[in-house]
């Protein structure tokens, strides 16, 4: 019995030894804004406390750009390239961009606007962008590269670029990356915002596939954050992430009441920045069942000591912002005065935060709820005796439970449609339910509908329908299963 306890008290000092060794971590998330990443820089900066702070970052953008020196602490580094430089050491030609700024903002629309926008009009963009992977080489060094690739595992980064063939967000992170140049070529596709600068051409067999800035769909990569903490299967599990910092280059009000009509192309812009805050606000809310629905067969997990996931949003002041009104407009004097008010964020620059947080539970039941419903589904679909009231009965309870994570209400909507069309007369009136006829005052046998076992045809439209209309809410390995359950029918 004495041997017994001192292994109970063992273990349970082990347990308490191995919690405590588990570090909490913040991560970061940086938003995309051009000039206004020198803003950025510094407000990472002081979060970082001048050191090495964050091993995971997520960036749009100029947040891709700011990204591998802050995973090294390289600080002094980050402010040079953010405050010593100008268009030509962006663009070749920014003085086209400059001409069509002046245009839309300045109601200068002279013809220097028009010659601007002509010279490469036909190439699908108003500036060429090739010095800027020239910039990216300069101040992320090929040592920096390997130093966090093959030295530093635990520290990775994801940039995001959108693909303008396809309309869909690509991430690729550093620790994936095939090599230094095509890590550069990455980030470079992340910062280039279409029809302003030019795009990153990927050939894939005969497909040429062209690549932009990222934050299009996704300026604030909140999501891509919450996955990256959520999958292990790459992870640190001595790590546990449970709050994240999001650096935001603009107002939290980016709605601009003062604007006024102006010109053709001045309302044109106004069209395109309202569509963007409506993608930063979409991107500013934490949807768990985007990340736990994008790839169910990941074994996403919240460690249970994580009762909740803290997010703490930076948005850059409005009275700053409207320095940089063109935020391809890199004016060193300018950018160097964001700096210091970024990493003045939190005494004199007046900039806004705000707290949010995710409860942990959530996050585990709705993980949990999610996969349950997917191994019901399958083990109800190849039944032999599908039943469909049971089958909707199923998808009604999980929506119920699980709502947003799984596509249980479109389904159960579609098996109650089938339910109506196919059964709508059959009735069974062996079944003995018995009700009371007032006027009689006697009772009389109900008819009851009797249970709905589907024959083989409908077995087979249930199916195809489920896998044509609804398979995004399933798992790769359930539509598999599906599709083999369909071919045996069909056979």
């Amino acid at each position: 019995m004495k041997y017994f306890l001192i292994i109970i008290f063992l273990l349970f000092s082990f347990a308490v030894v191995n919690a405590q060794t588990k570090k909490h971590q913040r991560v970061l998330v940086i938003s995309g804004g051009g000039a206004k990443g020198a803003w950025g820089v510094g407000v990472v900066q002081k979060l970082s406390h001048d050191k090495p702070y964050y091993n995971l970052i997520t960036g749009t953008s100029t947040g891709t750009l700011i990204a591998p020196l802050a995973l090294l602490g390289k600080f002094d580094e980050l402010k040079q390239a953010y405050t010593h430089i100008s268009g030509n050491d962006v663009l070749k030609d920014p003085e086209n961009l400059q001409a069509l700024a002046d245009g839309v903002f300045n109601q200068n629309f002279s013809i220097q606007t028009v010659n601007g926008i002509r010279r490469n009009f036909f190439k699908g963009y108003i500036s060429n962008s090739d010095p800027l992977i020239g910039l990216i080489e300069k101040f992320f060094k090929i040592e920096y590269y390997d130093s966090i690739k093959y030295k530093l595992k635990n520290k990775n980064m994801y940039v995001s670029s959108l693909n303008l063939r396809n309309g869909k967000i690509y991430y690729h992170d550093l620790q994936g990356s095939k090599s230094k140049q095509d890590f550069d070529n990455w980030i470079w596709s992340s910062c280039n915002e279409p029809v302003y600068m030019s795009p990153y051409f990927e050939k894939v067999g005969d497909t040429l596939n062209q690549y932009v800035d990222g934050g299009i769909k996704d300026n604030v990569p909140l999501n891509k954050m919450l996955e990256c903490i959520l999958d292990t299967s790459g992870g640190n599990s001595n790590i546990l992430r449970d709050t994240i910092d999001i650096v935001i280059h603009n107002p939290s009000d980016l709605y601009n009441t003062n604007w006024h009509m102006g010109n053709t192309l001045g309302t044109l812009f106004r069209m395109i920045d309202i569509l963007r805050a409506d993608v930063r606000e979409n991107d500013l809310k934490a949807d768990l069942a985007t990340v736990l629905n994008k790839e169910k067969n990941k074994n996403y997990y919240l460690d249970s000591s994580i009762k909740n996931i803290y997010i703490r949003k930076i948005f850059m002041p409005r009275d700053l912002v409207k320095v940089f009104e063109f935020e391809l407009n890199f004016d060193s004097t300018a950018m160097l005065e964001a700096y210091k008010k970024g990493y003045n964020w939190d005494t004199c620059c007046c900039a806004e935060i705000q707290f949010d947080s995710i409860d942990g539970n959530i996050i585990r039941s709705q993980n949990k709820g999610f996969k349950e419903n997917l191994i019901a589904f399958s083990n109800l679909t190849d039944s032999a005796n599908i039943n469909l009231d049971t089958l909707m009965r199923h998808f009604e309870e999980a929506d119920k439970n699980y709502s947003g994570i799984f596509n249980a209400k479109e389904i159960y909507n579609y098996l109650n449609e089938f339910s109506n069309k196919h059964f709508k007369t059959e009735q069974n009136n062996t079944s003995k339910g018995t009700k009371i006829n007032k006027q009689k005052g006697t009772k009389e046998v109900a008819t009851t509908k009797s249970p709905k076992i589907l024959d083989l045809p409908s077995k087979i439209q249930i199916i195809q329908e489920i896998l044509y209309k609804y398979s995004e809410g399933l798992s790769t390995d359930d539509i598999s299963k599906l599709k083999d359950t369909l071919n045996k029918y069909e056979k």
